[in-house]
């Protein structure tokens, strides 16, 4: 599955998931996989099927290469706000590489729901 990220676009990149069970989402886990030469260049972004934007990792990583991380309610509160939202549909992760000159790949991501 790897995804070229496109250097400084702000388009980025999406990776779709599609969830065909229904329910009430109740828990989430987002685990990413990324390498990038300055990690501190990028965003990641988890939309809903519902349009939902919830930034889920700023450009905070410094001068990283690898990203291997898991995301959920307790280190991302912003995923909070997708509570009791419906989980079935088509889920994207988007990246996007803000600044010239470094290249990366998103390797994999995961998306686990609980209902």
């Amino acid at each position: 599955m790897p995804f070229t990220i496109p250097d400084n676009d702000p388009r980025g990149v999406f990776s779709p998931v599609t969830i065909s069970g229904r329910g009430s989402l109740q828990d989430i886990k987002v685990y990413i996989q990324a390498i990038h030469e300055f990690l501190s260049d990028l965003s990641f972004t988890l939309i809903s099927p519902q349009g939902q934007k919830i930034l889920i990792q700023g450009r905070t990583l410094g001068r990283q290469t690898r990203l291997q991380r898991t995301y959920s309610f307790v280190s991302t509160p912003a995923l909070r706000r997708l509570l009791k939202t419906e989980v079935k549909g088509r889920w994207q992760l988007q990246v996007i590489d803000h600044v010239p000159g470094s290249v990366g790949k998103l390797k994999r991501w995961e998306l686990v729901v609980g209902v």
